[in-house]
């Protein structure tokens, strides 16, 4: 009794022993995307030492033994660091469409009772077929469809690995609108086919455009995975989209008028033109030749082009009323056409704001210098005209270059100047109004308003100065003058040293007197004044 009680409590103490957890592998890569003919490496690892490495490969009909150092047998062979490092991987070569599927690899751990194993997918891409596109037939039982018509297609790419994803377009877009759900399929060798349906309320800008199922596949030769139906829509003509083109023609007498005009119609309309009530049919004129309306142009896809040729323009032709009418079996439309060309071009406009531009910015600049003064012949000398000069005689020449006040006429007899520097040519007033004193002034073509105008002032004492001596305004200036007014201002106080200052001031004419702003500069000459020889005129016989 006592023996089967210990075998009995053996077998229930060998019951609840925990069973060893498995070991971990880790498989790299889990999944892998390949063509026919390419290689790939797949390797397997524990953190132990293995004793025996082994692959199980779909296509294979029996499991593959695999060791370091052994030779490639039919493009497989061992791949990794060795046994010792724990891994077992797999170099397979030449990849061939049979060998898609899960690879399975068997490891023997050292140490350990189990076996360990891991798993990986392994896709080979099969190409697809390529899309076959189907459109079903219109109202008239052809592929002719009319506005408004319900366009219904199917679009199908069978037999690819992985499934090819489907894109439609019409035209350069994209057509996101009225697609079905997509239908899968897949056959016994993996094979799967993709299908979808597309409904579209057709539109007159559908016409000519291309509808297009795309393919996108890994295995797929680029330019072989579309496939296209273009649209044939029929409408009635449209409404123009941009106005008529008029434009002046050179029929030899200059007065001619080309107006062209664009129109949208499936199938082609017929086209006349009404001209002062005149109907002219295309590739005719009227009776008296004056208009001529060309053949009709095929502009491509519904657009069609015709041109009215105005041989003779008079004022009646120009505000006559022109109508287009074009017609087809699906409508008509009538268009108004003036022969009044548009002068508002887009080149015309763009010179039209530049100008306002320019002209705006002078009108700003002209603003500026009169608030501010600052004109560009505010300081007269350097805006004589040089011509000026060179026109003196050789007298008028020899008269500059002899000192200010001696046997000019401009200085009362009993002012005369000191031996101080002589002045060549000029005195420094004379410089101030920018000419000579005694040649003939040009009259200048630009004008300043008269408070433009600048006039010397003394910047001595102003009670110093207590007399002035100038020409009666009713006086008129003796020719040996030419025209300049003298003003001269001396100081009645006796000075020791004989010195007097004055103010020279030679105007042209009768002028308004202004003051010169206080931040003028002024000029000055000093004189020298005899009060004897004064004197002595004084009682000389008249």
């Amino acid at each position: 009794m006592a023996g089967c009680s210990a075998v009995l409590a053996a077998v229930m103490l060998a019951s609840l022993t925990v069973p060893a957890s498995p070991i971990t592998t880790d498989v790299d890569p889990k999944n892998a995307l390949v063509l026919p003919g390419n290689n790939i490496t797949i390797l397997c690892r524990v953190g132990k030492p293995i004793y025996f490495c082994r692959f199980e490969i779909p296509g294979e009909t029996n499991a593959v033994t695999l060791m370091p150092g052994k030779p490639a047998k039919g493009g497989i062979s061992y791949y990794g660091n060795g046994f010792e490092s724990g891994q077992c991987g797999l170099r397979l070569e030449n990849i061939r469409s049979k060998q898609n599927g899960h690879l399975n690899c068997t490891m023997g751990v050292t140490d350990e009772t189990e076996e360990a194993k891991g798993t990986m997918t392994l896709i080979v891409a099969q190409s697809p077929q390529l899309p076959e596109l189907r459109v079903a037939v219109g109202r008239k039982g052809s592929y002719v469809f009319m506005e408004g018509e319900s366009l219904r297609a199917t679009c199908k790419i069978a037999k690819g690995r992985p499934v090819a994803r489907m894109t439609w377009y019409l035209g350069d877009g994209p057509l996101r609108e009225g697609l079905s759900r997509t239908l899968l399929e897949k056959d016994k060798e993996g094979l799967e086919t993709i299908t979808q349906n597309v409904t579209r309320t057709l539109l007159w800008s559908d016409n000519g455009k291309q509808l297009q199922c795309v393919a996108n596949h890994y295995a797929l030769t680029p330019g072989s995975e579309k496939s296209n139906f273009q649209l044939n829509v029929e409408y009635a003509p449209k409404p123009i989209q941009h106005d008529a083109a008029v434009e002046e023609a050179d029929n030899g007498k200059g007065n001619g008028r080309i107006v062209t005009l664009e129109i949208n119609a499936n199938p082609k309309p017929t086209i006349r033109w009404m001209a002062k009530g005149k109907m002219v049919r295309e590739g005719t004129s009227d009776s008296n030749k004056i208009f001529e309306v060309d053949k009709t142009i095929n502009n491509g896809t519904g657009k069609w082009i015709t041109r009215l040729n105005v041989h003779s323009v008079d004022e009646d032709i120009l505000k006559a009323e022109y109508q287009v009418i074009a017609e087809n079996p699906h409508g008509k439309q009538t268009y108004d056409v003036s022969l009044t060309p548009s002068f508002l071009t887009p080149g015309i406009l763009i010179g039209g704001v530049v100008a306002v531009v320019v002209l705006l910015v002078i009108l700003i600049l002209l603003c500026y210098a009169w608030r501010t003064k600052k004109w560009c012949c505010a300081d007269p000398a350097p805006c004589r005209n040089e011509k000026e000069s060179e026109s003196l005689t050789a007298s008028d020449k020899e008269k500059e270059s002899q000192p200010v006040g001696v046997d000019s006429g401009f200085l009362p007899s009993n002012c005369m100047v000191s031996n101080g520097p002589q002045f060549n040519g000029r005195s420094d007033t004379e410089s101030a109004d920018g000419g000579p004193l005694n040649g003939p002034k040009k009259k200048s073509s630009f004008k300043l308003p008269p408070f433009f105008k600048k006039k010397d002032k003394v910047s001595a004492d102003p009670e110093s100065l207590t007399h002035e001596a100038q020409l009666q305004d009713d006086e008129v200036p003796s020719p040996d003058k030419k025209n300049v007014i003298n003003q001269v201002t001396k100081s009645a106080t006796p000075n020791p040293d004989g010195i007097v200052y004055a103010e020279l001031d030679l105007q042209a004419g009768r002028r308004a007197v202004v003051v010169r702003p206080e931040d003028d500069k002024t000029e000055y000459a000093e004189i020298m004044h005899n009060a004897k020889q004064d004197e002595e005129n004084d009682h000389a016989p008249q």
